[in-house]
């Protein structure tokens, strides 16, 4: 969902067009029947705010109106198109997992491993950002370092 922590920045691009509706994915949703009697009556008022996602646009505002444009045959849908920067493209993702690209699977595997670690207190915010661009094996090695340094000393060990 298009959300007001996540808007396009001052560093965003903003687009206005229409978009192919084929070309656009969106989870299914039930529009209401008032919506349905206005767009047959007056057409798409409001553009859709949709985002660049793997091999076409993701609707991250206006998803009734896109199920009712597709319902009704609409070719086109008066869109606007947001050019995302990396940091709110991965915050949507969690909503909008179309934003996520093809074949980035092990991304999301970081991700993952990343969020993990960092909810179990083994890494902060801070530490994220250069963690994030590396593979997943490489991750792993990272976090085990990070633990094994941040282990108090045992005197045991070391005699």
């Amino acid at each position: 969902m298009w959300s007001a922590h996540a808007a396009p920045s001052k560093s965003s691009r903003v687009a206005r067009m229409e978009i192919p509706i084929a070309s656009i994915h969106c989870h299914p949703i039930v529009p209401s029947g008032i919506l349905r009697a206005s767009i047959a009556e007056h057409g798409i008022l409001q553009p859709l705010v949709l985002a660049e996602g793997g091999d076409g646009y993701v609707v991250l505002e206006g998803r009734q109106r896109f199920h009712v444009a597709r319902e009704f045959g609409m070719a086109t849908v008066p869109s606007v198109c947001v050019e995302l920067p990396a940091d709110a493209r991965r915050e949507l993702a969690r909503w909008n997992p179309e934003l996520s690209i093809p074949g980035k699977n092990e991304n999301m595997r970081v991700e993952s491993i990343l969020e993990e670690a960092r909810r179990r207190g083994l890494i902060t915010t801070e530490d994220l950002p250069r963690l994030r661009d590396l593979n997943e094996l490489s991750v792993v090695a990272a976090l085990k370092e990070i633990w094994r340094q941040r282990q108090p000393e045992n005197p045991s060990r070391s005699a």
